[in-house]
């Protein structure tokens, strides 16, 4: 029973080493994507950003909306 119980607690560790490299690695990406995004858009005002944000509210909204209808019909 003592090995079954330590194999479990290594497994245990290894699962949370694996859990937060690829944490670690989610998190770099964004943030690599959130500075690519940040130099694309710096010249940009903020009537260019917000229209740029609702256009993109309207096209996930209008994609999430026929999904919902394709769920009932």
């Amino acid at each position: 029973m003592k090995v079954l119980k330590r194999n479990r607690q290594v497994a245990a560790k290894y699962r949370q080493q694996v859990i937060g490299r690829l944490n670690e690695s989610v998190v770099k990406r964004q943030r690599v994507l959130a500075d690519f995004l940040d130099r694309k858009t710096q010249h940009w005002n903020i009537a260019s950003k917000f229209l740029f944000l609702l256009g993109i509210c309207l096209l996930l909204g209008a994609l999430s909306l026929s999904l919902i209808i394709r769920a009932f019909y």
